[in-house]
């Protein structure tokens, strides 16, 4: 198991890697308001791998968009991850993780966003936005075919 945590150590959870399924990068511009950087680092996880450990009740909701929550420690302000999200996949940001997830930046996403300072890593698969149904279709089974 992997643990992770806020800023001042006030929410705290822990995740088995056997259920990361993606690990991306996203340049859109909720993103960079939210993290403050150029892109923000996060992996997706199957909800049924993570778990909160302690301080759920110092989770605060932010509505970006209409229907779109960011969750977020009361106290440090640190991103935290979205489980209160439909589905069956966690965003976690990989910033929180107290040790290496064993996995590597897969897919750059929302390039048309991205500051034009921004450098991109060219070597993993590059999306101008968050792609279609049929990308990601064909890009999970190539991953599942690799393991």
């Amino acid at each position: 198991m992997i643990k992770g945590r806020c800023l001042c150590g006030a929410v705290e959870f822990e995740l088995d890697p056997k259920g990361i399924l993606l690990f991306n990068k996203c340049y859109c511009k909720k993103c960079q308001r939210n993290s403050g950087a150029d892109f923000v680092s996060q992996l997706q996880v199957s909800r049924n791998d993570f778990q909160w450990l302690s301080g759920k009740s110092d989770i605060r909701l932010f509505e970006s968009s209409p229907g779109v929550s960011k969750a977020f420690c009361q106290t440090c302000g640190s991103r935290l991850p979205m489980t209160d999200v439909p589905g069956e996949i966690v965003p976690v940001p990989v910033g929180l993780l107290d040790d290496d997830p064993g996995v590597r930046p897969e897919v750059n996403m929302h390039l048309d966003s991205r500051a034009q300072w921004a450098l991109v890593d060219e070597d993993i698969e590059c999306l101008k936005d968050q792609g279609t149904p049929a990308f990601w279709q064909a890009f999970m089974e190539r991953k599942q075919g690799g393991k």
